[in-house]
């Protein structure tokens, strides 16, 4: 900031007057030295964490046995720091409230800071606060024009609807917008910016595409990556209901990133905080990109051969009965493996690994019974359970399939273009899983 001013007035001084004393001062100078001075006046000095622990414990000991607080001008300054620290009970919160400096500027500023900090909107805390502060401006009649953020209709962030007044000036970027009113650095991870984060993917009002632009931008930092699990359980089901392919896209890759497989890996208690509507539609999803994966790759292969023919009707006959899938996993040999990235250019993949190069293999569960489809071969089915192999499993051996115990049934894909396996199968699934569908769903 001192810079900023030494070059200012270095300028001034170098410049050449003209025959009437008057000359120009570039705006652009004078707005830079004023955003500075927004910048540094809205700051603050945080006190060290250990200062703050020492006086959480003062304070308790105090109000527990004094029921009223001796502290020092230092300590009295940090009062507002530890609020939220402190017991969620109306008794503490006045007691330390009556102790905090509202009427000086350097401490309303102070406790303005604390506020969003530690802001939790259902907190007995905030409400209280938030009560004080606004009493104080008017008793004291604060100028809020010294707070730049809180300048120009943004003191509204002060009231119940504050959350959703920010939430609605984040649509066109987060930190642009933060930073352009010189909302402290120190708050932009704050407790009152990520409840307007959420707030603004849970809102019916808020565009979606302005919802998506938001999720990009979060993605390209990890400053808000707590937040995922409440944006996943607002944004997911409207995505799906109202989304493009290439937005569904965006959160799969995003997602799967930063919380993992849902279905079966070591970050699978990350999804328990998504809402189960979220988590579901999510799973439905990859369950698609599974069923897809596999007959991408076999397709592909197939391409110009009696056997694309074949491989069609199969893929038709699956996707009417996606929706009772409950789990899903591919497995993939070495040339299949190459194959899925060059047909997936290289998105988001998550399979397994077989020990024959070509091969490529899609397991799935309906009802109490899990399939294996081989790229060519047979329909093989288990009880749950009792297949040889487990979903998420990350290698597999092909023998194990060819040669495994406890087959329960087995179909070969004979005359498809008549329907005839579907049929078999169709019958078998009605019986043992009571999920029925007809001709008309298999149709490719």
């Amino acid at each position: 900031m001192n810079e900023a001013l030494k070059n200012l007035i270095a300028g001034l001084r170098s410049t050449k007057f003209d025959n009437y004393g008057v000359t120009q001062v570039q705006p652009k100078n004078i707005n830079i030295v004023k955003e500075e001075l927004a910048k540094k006046f809205c700051s603050i000095t945080l006190p060290k964490e250990f200062d703050l622990k020492a006086l959480v414990t003062k304070v308790n000991n105090q109000i527990k046995y004094r029921k009223q607080l001796e502290l020092t001008n230092r300590e009295r300054k940090n009062l507002p720091f530890i609020l939220y620290r402190l017991d969620n009970s109306e008794p503490t919160i006045r007691i330390v409230i009556n102790n905090m400096d509202f009427e000086h500027f350097s401490g309303f500023r102070r406790i303005i800071y604390a506020f969003f900090s530690g802001y939790k909107t259902n907190s007995l805390i905030t409400q209280i606060l938030r009560d004080e502060i606004k009493r104080a401006i008017a008793l004291y009649e604060i100028d809020l024009t010294k707070l730049r953020y809180l300048d120009q209709g943004r003191n509204q962030f002060l009231y119940e609807y504050g959350v959703k007044f920010l939430a609605n000036h984040l649509i066109n970027g987060i930190k642009p917008y933060l930073e352009g009113i010189s909302f402290p650095s120190g708050l932009h991870n704050s407790g009152f910016v990520r409840e307007a984060i959420v707030s603004l993917f849970e809102s019916k009002d808020i565009d979606l595409k302005d919802k998506i632009r938001c999720f990009r931008e979060i993605g390209d930092t990890n400053v808000y990556d707590s937040l995922y699990q409440d944006i996943a359980s607002a944004l997911i089901p409207e995505v799906d209901e109202n989304g493009t392919q290439e937005y569904k896209d965006i959160l799969k890759n995003q997602f799967y990133k930063v919380l993992g497989d849902p279905r079966y890996s070591e970050t699978t208690y990350k999804w328990n905080s998504v809402k189960s509507k979220a988590r579901q539609i999510f799973l439905t999803w990859l369950n698609k990109d599974a069923l897809e994966l596999f007959f991408k790759i076999i397709l592909d292969n197939a391409r110009g051969t009696a056997k694309e023919s074949a491989v069609k009707y199969r893929l038709a006959f699956w996707e009417a009965y996606l929706p009772y899938m409950s789990s899903t996993w591919v497995l993939l040999g070495s040339d299949a493996r190459r194959r899925a990235i060059r047909l997936t250019q290289n998105k988001m993949l998550s399979y397994g690994h077989i020990n024959s190069s070509e091969s490529c293999v899609f397991m799935f569960s309906i009802g109490g019974f899990t399939f294996v489809e081989m790229d060519y071969g047979s329909l093989r089915i288990w009880e749950n359970g009792k297949c040889p192999m487990s979903f998420g499993q990350k290698y597999a051996f092909l023998n194990d399939i060819l040669y495994a115990h406890f087959l329960f049934k087995k179909f070969i894909h004979a005359s498809p273009s008549t329907y005839s396996w579907q049929n078999k199968v169709g019958d078998w699934l009605y019986s043992n899983c009571k999920v029925f569908k007809t001709a008309n769903d298999w149709r490719p």
